[in-house]
C-alpha cells in the first residue's frame, strides 16, 4: 500500500525543519577492499538521516562510531597445511608416438625426440624462482664412449596450467 501524505497551506507561512539523527546512511560506498593499511581510492560517504531522510548537518550532539575489520593480509598469520595432501608421482615416461613408429636406432644431429611423463595427478610447471628457467628433463645418452647426461626442454607448457601430461624435447 503506497502511503501518501498532503501539506495544506491554510495561514501563516511556516518553515519545516530537518529533525533529530533517525538513522545512518552510506551515501557513497567504497572502491574495492581494504588490505595492508592501503587506504581506498573512494572513500566511502556515510551521513545522519532525520526520519524524513533528510541530511542532518550541524548536529553536535551525536556520535557515529565506525569500526573497520581487519585485513588477514596485515593482521593475521594465515597457514596452509598441505602435509596430508597427495604428492605427485611420475607413473609413465613415454617416447612419443611418431619415435616409436620411426623404428631407427640411431639419432643423428638436428633429430628432435619428444618425451612424455605423465604424472598421477595434474600438476603446473613454473620458472625457476632463482634463475628463471623452465623445468627440464635429464636423461642419459648412450654413445660410443659411455654414457652422458643431456637436458631436455620443456615443450609449449603454458606457465599456471595444469595437466597430467608434460612433454619435453631433446634435440641431438
Amino acid at each position: 500500500s503506497n502511503k501518501q501524505s498532503f501539506v495544506v497551506h491554510q495561514g501563516m507561512y511556516f518553515n519545516v525543519d530537518i529533525g533529530p539523527p533517525h538513522q545512518l546512511s552510506i551515501l557513497q560506498h567504497s572502491s574495492g577492499s581494504w588490505a595492508a593499511n592501503q587506504p581506498f581510492s573512494v572513500q566511502p560517504k556515510v551521513a545522519l538521516l532525520d526520519a524524513g531522510g533528510n541530511v542532518v548537518v550541524g548536529d553536535s550532539a551525536s556520535t557515529v562510531t565506525a569500526h573497520v575489520t581487519p585485513s588477514l593480509a596485515h593482521d593475521s598469520r594465515v597457514i596452509i597445511d598441505t602435509s596430508n595432501d597427495a604428492v605427485p608421482s611420475v607413473i609413465q615416461v613415454v617416447f612419443a608416438q611418431s619415435i616409436k613408429d620411426d623404428e631407427r636406432l640411431t639419432y643423428g644431429p638436428g633429430d628432435r625426440i619428444e618425451i612424455e611423463v605423465v604424472f598421477s595427478q595434474e600438476v603446473t610447471l613454473f620458472q625457476s624462482i632463482d634463475d628463471g628457467t623452465l623445468p627440464q628433463i635429464i636423461l642419459n645418452v648412450f654413445n660410443s664412449e659411455g654414457s652422458e647426461a643431456v637436458h631436455g626442454e620443456l615443450m609449449s607448457h603454458r606457465q599456471g596450467s595444469f595437466s597430467r601430461a608434460v612433454s619435453f624435447e631433446y634435440l641431438v
